[in-house]
């Protein structure tokens, strides 16, 4: 199962020769060995001092596995541990990290990163699980400030006023400015009980606010219904696409049939995404064939998700919600129903976070997040950077206003289509 879940600095190494200058044109040489030679040249008193570049006596020989393009940074390592001043105070764990996280940065990839040793066990944790924080879906955007994408439904999070779009600007009094996603998440966990300050910037408002939150533990439950089961039109929530999330919607979608219910709206506004194979599932319930999405890889290799057989919902009349913080998964879906015309998407352009992603453990405890390929639409729409665009855009400076007009319209659209059933 794939999760879809968020600066190569090269150092040259050069051996410095100092010019001084002085009347006797003097020359003065310090011991050689293979990989140095240091020469004082003194000329005159008027020349500035420069350095040169030194070419060893003897080529280093690299160990046999490191790549061509690589060398240099192996010779690098090799250089500074033989020969910087403070060589002997070099942090060789600290060296490897940075170059891990300088390699990462090159490619401009927010679903490529490193994950500290300390922080791996956070995102190797089972998404089908519990798990204790403040119950919140965080992110890093552009210019590098963590943003929260959505709290969890009754989490701490929630209950304290943390709002999709908020800026986490400090954790306890701490700036977050340059610090990494995992290393937010690292901070922001916590034992139940134990509570956490953010200073938090609200979408829109001026100032920021300090916000304290008791952590506690957070139940993943990802499928709410929202209306009475009786309601003639369901609303359904679809908060996270976890390992579980396609048995809880079946759960509900099969008491929405027995109740009688005439039409289905699903809600994943805010929805931050999770497993492709539970996205895959949900979509599922609602199209009887053809592609769910499809995805390329790094070598041009294309890989097509079918729909799968035994869908629960696929004829009943759908309205999907979605907005600016519905993401991954949650795009997938929004995808294969708006290309095969098989409900209306309500809402704002989504996310755009299009990529399949996998975790790779290293031997120094920690681990790296890899983009491994690009998902599209069925129809060929990529959704990395862009996003889907609804059908119908309906939107307010006020999200209470305006999650409360998205609802009304899906409820007019599948009353006006129960209306013309009946």
């Amino acid at each position: 199962m794939k999760p879809v879940l968020i600066h190569l600095s090269i150092i040259l190494a050069l051996t410095i020769i100092l010019s001084c200058q002085n009347n006797n044109q003097s020359q003065i040489q310090v011991p050689t060995n293979s990989s140095r030679e240091l020469i004082l040249n003194n000329t005159n008193n008027d020349a500035d001092i420069h350095p040169e570049i030194i070419i060893p006596n003897e080529p280093l020989n690299s160990p046999d596995n490191v790549p061509d393009d690589l060398i240099s940074i192996w010779e690098t390592w090799k250089f500074l541990s033989d020969d910087h001043v403070d060589r002997a105070k070099i942090d060789s764990a600290k060296l490897s990290e940075e170059a891990i996280i300088a390699i990462l940065k090159t490619f401009n990839d927010q679903g490529t990163y490193y994950i500290p040793p300390n922080q791996f066990k956070i995102q190797n944790e089972d998404m089908g699980g519990d798990f204790e924080g403040i119950g919140a879906h965080v992110s890093i955007k552009a210019d590098g400030s963590i943003m929260i994408v959505a709290p969890i439904e009754g989490s701490p999070a929630q209950k304290a006023g943390i709002k999709p779009g908020d800026i986490i600007l400090e954790i306890e009094g701490i700036s977050t400015d340059g610090i990494s996603l995992l290393e937010a998440v690292n901070k922001i966990r916590g034992p139940k009980g134990s509570s956490v300050a953010l200073l938090i910037k609200h979408l829109g408002d001026m100032d920021p606010v300090n916000i304290s939150i008791i952590r506690d533990v957070i139940p993943l439950e990802s499928v709410i219904l929202i209306t009475d089961e009786n309601a003639e039109i369901a609303h359904i929530k679809i908060t996270n696409f976890y390992s579980n999330t396609s048995i809880q919607l079946k759960e509900i979608l099969e008491k929405v049939k027995i109740n009688g219910g005439k039409a289905v709206i699903i809600d994943v506004r805010n929805n931050p995404g999770g497993f492709l194979n539970s996205a895959i599932d949900v979509t599922s319930q609602f199209l009887d064939d053809g592609l769910a999405l499809y995805e390329i890889d790094g070598k041009g290799n294309r890989v097509n998700w079918k729909i799968r057989k035994g869908g629960l919902a696929t004829e009943i009349p759908l309205v999907i919600l979605a907005n600016e913080y519905s993401a991954s998964a949650s795009e997938i879906l929004v995808g294969a129903i708006q290309d095969y015309d098989r409900g209306k998407i309500i809402g704002n352009t989504t996310f755009g976070k299009g990529s399949v992603n996998i975790i790779r453990k290293l031997s120094n405890g920690g681990g790296i997040g890899i983009s491994i390929s690009r998902f599209y639409s069925p129809l060929g729409r990529l959704i990395e950077d862009k996003g889907l665009k609804p059908d119908i855009i309906i939107s307010n400076p006020d999200k209470q206003t305006e999650n409360t007009q998205q609802l009304d319209e899906a409820l007019k659209i599948l009353n006006n289509i129960i209306n013309k059933n009946e």
